[in-house]
């Protein structure tokens, strides 16, 4: 029988027609009933099918478990959350973004009451995978919650021995996620961890978990970096020196500054009327130069038009040299060498390098001045580390002058966008309904107020494009007002 389901379902019901000696005989007088309707024939083999399946489950027994005793719920002592709030609750999971369910689960924790009974196992299913929207869909389950847990292994807490389980035999993206959480936890055993599994991982493996510490380096790591830069890898290698150099005190960092220090100089040379007044840029050739300066990835010959050699090492020193030991090397605030480089043939060459090394180790100060005194430059690599103000003012005025170039850099840097912002953006974006789809639309709701309800309205746009702006703004307005909602309703 199921063979010629099989056959029949992939032929076709017209080139494949069910004999009566396709059925087993106690379902034969029932197949014929149903095939001398008149249905269409696709309609006759689907409830053929439900027969066959009903008729292969009949007299199966459960499973017996002995020794099973399920222990009855602790009762309630906290309120349901109000039916609003369920409604909404319905309204939030049609959109499938878990943006606005952790938002709804956020303030059901908050206001004290617990999911309704019926919810739970559709939500515990919904979250499952995420531990984080998981832990918060129990914390407001109540006692109901923590009883139906204990039915599915899945929903269960994760004892801490399965985390070390995860490191020793999770996939590459889990043991990267626990490396860092026990970094951040505690460095010292986050750094004993990598040690311990270095010598038996390949090649490529050692690079990824390399790659992974970035974001939680430290100076205890300088050693054992050191000590990786003997890899037979070179890509290793090559990270190694990399992550070295981002820690401002490092022994290859002190080498560049060094090193950066006896090639250039500022001294006194002769303005345009002869006198021995104006300060210049010096560079000479580097003497008996530490080896490991090519080691770890300083070129010696410059690959960039018009620039030479001695310039070209001046440019990569500087790029990998803290920021505020300029000011201690040459004697000068920030203000002052900047004015310095910009009005000298040399030096205006040298001011991308400070601009890269500022970025590097994130020093705020010299990002502020960066700002000052080039305002109208692109240093889209120094914002992440300026204060929100100064994004937003960097933002304003480059949303002005080039849109296309600053959005992405907008969307990755700013939490919220203040109604100013997001109506000179949109004004933007919904006149090139092409190169902005409902994919980037959707990505922005995370970061417009609610107030932008407002605004979205009054956008307009020409006639041949109004419907797909149309369509990406009544998205918009429908997830905004799910959120003013979530805010506002009672729970």
């Amino acid at each position: 029988m199921n063979e010629s389901l099989k056959q029949t379902a992939m032929l076709g019901t017209s080139r494949k027609v069910l004999q009566e000696s396709d059925f087993p005989i106690p379902l034969q007088a029932y197949c014929n009933i149903i095939t001398k309707k008149s249905i269409e024939p696709e309609d006759a083999f689907l409830q053929i099918l439900a027969a066959n399946l009903l008729y292969n489950k009949s007299g199966q027994q459960a499973q017996l478990i002995n020794n099973q005793t399920v222990k009855i719920c602790n009762t309630e002592s906290l309120a349901y959350i109000s039916k609003e709030g369920i409604a909404l609750l319905s309204s939030i999971l049609e959109t499938e973004d878990t943006y606005y369910l952790k938002l709804w689960l956020e303030k059901a924790k908050n206001s004290g009451h617990i999911i309704i009974p019926e919810w739970l196992p559709t939500l515990f299913e919904l979250t499952e995978n995420n531990s984080t929207l998981f832990q918060e869909t129990i914390a407001c389950s109540g006692e109901r919650g923590i009883w139906l847990a204990g039915f599915n292994k899945s929903w269960q807490p994760k004892e801490n021995s399965l985390e070390t389980n995860l490191w020793a035999h999770g996939t590459i993206d889990e043991r990267i996620k626990e490396l860092v959480r026990v970094r951040l936890s505690n460095h010292e055993e986050g750094l004993n961890l990598l040690q311990e599994v270095w010598s038996a991982e390949n090649a490529s493996t050692r690079l990824i978990l390399l790659q992974a510490i970035e974001q939680t380096l430290n100076a205890s790591d300088e050693e054992w970096l050191i000590s990786i830069q003997k890899d037979k890898s070179q890509k290793i290698k090559t990270k190694s020196f990399e992550l070295q150099g981002r820690l401002p005190d490092s022994s290859l960092v002190e080498l560049y500054s060094k090193s950066l220090k006896a090639v250039l100089s500022i001294k006194k040379g002769k303005s345009l009327l002869g006198l021995l007044n104006a300060m210049q840029v010096e560079i000479t050739e580097l003497k008996n130069p530490n080896p490991l300066l090519w080691e770890s990835g300083i070129e010696k010959l410059s690959n960039i038009k018009g620039i030479d050699d001695a310039v070209f090492l001046v440019m990569q020193l500087l790029s990998r040299t803290p920021p505020k030991l300029l000011e201690t090397m040459y004697a000068r605030t920030p203000k002052e060498l900047l004015n310095l480089l910009q009005n000298d043939s040399i030096g205006k060459n040298l001011i991308e390098s400070i601009t890269q090394a500022t970025a590097t180790f994130k020093d705020v100060h010299w990002a502020e001045q960066f700002l000052e005194q080039f305002p109208d430059a692109e240093m889209n690599m120094l914002i992440p580390i300026l204060p929100e103000s100064l994004r937003l003012n960097y933002f304003m005025k480059h949303l002005k002058s080039d849109p296309s170039m600053i959005i992405p850099t907008i969307e990755a840097n700013l939490r919220e966008w203040p109604l100013e912002l997001s109506t000179q953006l949109f004004t933007f974006t919904s006149k090139n309904p092409y190169s902005y789809t409902k994919t980037f639309y959707v990505r922005c709701l995370k970061q417009l107020p609610i107030q932008t309800l407002a605004i979205l309205p009054a956008i307009k746009v020409e006639e041949s494009i109004e419907h797909l702006w149309n369509n990406h703004r009544s998205m918009m307005m429908h997830q905004l007002q799910l959120k003013k909602d979530i805010q506002e309703t009672i729970f």
